[in-house]
């Protein structure tokens, strides 16, 4: 278990395993932050799971979070390349000099 403190690599005081990273590697130099609890308000798919009350007992839960993790990877990806980013981690774990792309992301669902 890295033990390694984030304060050192990123300006984060948690630790490197409990950081979420979306793109790249934990090893790679942060560029941006994101906040997907924002991202995937603005999922078709996972807005039907909330409206529709969906358990994870329900086949409909995990047919519509497969299709809505689809998209919001498809558009990191496609945002990540385009600005060529090294790696995008959780806002919550903000780095404090990190870009945040969740507008662009988001942006990037409609297309």
């Amino acid at each position: 278990m890295r033990t390694l403190l984030l304060s050192l690599v990123f300006g984060l005081t948690a630790r490197a395993e409990d950081v979420r990273v979306y793109y790249g590697t934990a090893d790679d130099a942060v560029s941006a932050t994101l906040d997907a609890r924002e991202v995937f308000s603005h999922i078709p798919e996972y807005a039907t799971i909330v409206k529709e009350g969906y358990s994870n007992q329900a086949p409909e839960y995990w047919i519509l979070l497969e299709r809505a993790n689809r998209r919001f990877y498809a558009a990191l990806h496609r945002v990540a390349r385009r600005l060529r980013l090294d790696a995008v981690v959780e806002a919550r774990g903000r780095a404090a000099d990190a870009e945040d792309v969740t507008p662009l992301v988001v942006a990037e669902l409609s297309r």
